[in-house]
């Protein structure tokens, strides 16, 4: 037996960008349904939350279902170290809405506070382990269908918009052959979780050394005498578990004293390369959001920031369509926002990953940033996604270093 139902917008992927994009409908009351194949969506051990991204939540409500919230750490900026231990400090100091502290937190309570925060809403349908069999786009051009399996029966799903959620995983945009790795950025990454580290700064800390350069490293506290650490490479490793036992033991790492006593307490994560792009955000009534886009580089938690504008920018493209109707010119605003939104929120970064590819100017942009505090916390809200497009410029930052504007 085949059971049909009827929705304004089927999501297909329910982790943070695709239940993001469910608030946001639902706020709207548009009936949507949200597959995953499954029960909860997956993800690496933490997640970076900056301010940005923490003002969504507050917004969706995510916040009010993480247990014990006010235990952790609030991040008041980042801390950035060169390649000879050189170091300066950015607080997200601005004059925005939005907080002034960030997180970084396990990403099982914030999978666990969505997946909550997702069966509070009244116009949308959760459904998983969802195993899609099929997508299909009937003939009148005003329908989709997404073909599965959901609690040991055949379902058919019908609406006139799919969002997809998928991330790097998603058939359709493979099928299609959208995706392609950034070879002039590769990334390889280890992540993991340490324990008995006494930090003394609640801060995101980012550094590089000669050990990884022109990669970087981050260690980020998350709660009590946790941190994540993670390390990005420009090659492969062969053993990833003996490289990163060496590198914490390292003299040139600048937080080593403070790993003295540190145990490992999770698994080691090995991914990569881990940038990529997608070559187009539309396809024939579907959006894409969140990884599903591309990807560039996590830093301070850019990659959450991005799965919640793209999420937003989806829900008003769908809503306008819903009223309106003519896809066609929807789907072109869309393709166009979210080349805009990349365009800046990857150009700043971009540049910096280049610099690190020279140690002598990294190591002088630092001391530059560590004796101008205007400069350091302008990098700071920069990185963490707070300016607008048209003030996140690498010029924007030379006119504070150099005194002919004042932050």
């Amino acid at each position: 037996m085949n059971r049909m139902y009827e929705y304004d917008v089927i999501i297909i992927g329910g982790s943070v960008a695709g239940l993001s994009a469910a608030s946001f409908l639902n706020a709207k009351n548009i009936k949507t349904a949200v597959v995953e194949k499954n029960l909860q969506a997956n993800g690496i051990c933490t997640t970076a939350i900056n301010p940005r991204s923490l003002d969504y939540m507050k917004r969706m409500g995510v916040i009010n279902h993480i247990k014990d919230y006010d235990t952790y750490f609030k991040i008041n900026g980042v801390k950035t170290y060169g390649y000879d231990g050189v170091s300066c400090k950015g607080f997200y100091n601005h004059d925005r809405s939005y907080l002034n502290y960030g997180h970084c937190l396990p990403r099982e309570v914030v999978n666990n506070a969505f997946f909550e925060m997702v069966k509070e809403l009244e116009y949308v349908n959760y459904m998983a382990p969802f195993l899609i069999q099929e997508v299909t786009h009937e003939s009148d051009g005003e329908q989709v269908s997404v073909y599965g399996k959901y609690k040991k029966e055949n379902i058919t799903l019908r609406a006139k918009l799919i969002i997809d959620a998928m991330g790097r995983g998603s058939f359709i945009a493979r099928d299609k052959q959208l995706f392609s790795y950034d070879s002039n950025h590769k990334r390889y990454a280890l992540f993991c979780m340490f324990e008995k580290v006494s930090l003394t700064e609640p801060m995101f800390h980012i550094g590089t050394n000669a050990v990884v350069g022109p990669g970087y490293y981050t260690v980020f506290p998350v709660k009590d005498d946790k941190v994540m650490v993670a390390i990005f490479l420009t090659e492969e490793v062969a053993s990833p578990q003996s490289y990163l036992d060496s590198f914490i033991k390292s003299s040139s790492f600048a937080l080593s004293p403070y790993f003295r006593q540190a145990v490992q307490a999770s698994e080691l994560t090995s991914v990569g390369p881990i940038a990529f792009r997608n070559k187009q955000y539309t396809l024939e009534k579907t959006l894409m959001i969140g990884d599903s886009t591309g990807f560039f580089d996590p830093l301070t938690g850019e990659g959450l920031t991005q799965a919640f504008i793209t999420a937003e920018l989806a829900s008003e493209t769908v809503i306008n369509y819903l009223k309106q109707g003519n896809w066609d010119r929807y789907a072109e605003s869309y393709e166009r926002r979210i080349a805009e939104y990349k365009t800046y929120s990857v150009g700043h970064a971009s540049k910096l990953q280049q610099l690190l590819k020279y140690p002598n100017a990294y190591n002088r942009f630092i001391v530059s940033m560590a004796k101008n505090q205007k400069a350091a916390d302008w990098q700071t809200c920069a990185v963490g996604n707070i300016f607008s497009q048209q003030e996140r410029t690498s010029n924007e930052l030379w006119e504070i270093l150099v005194g002919r504007k004042k932050k």
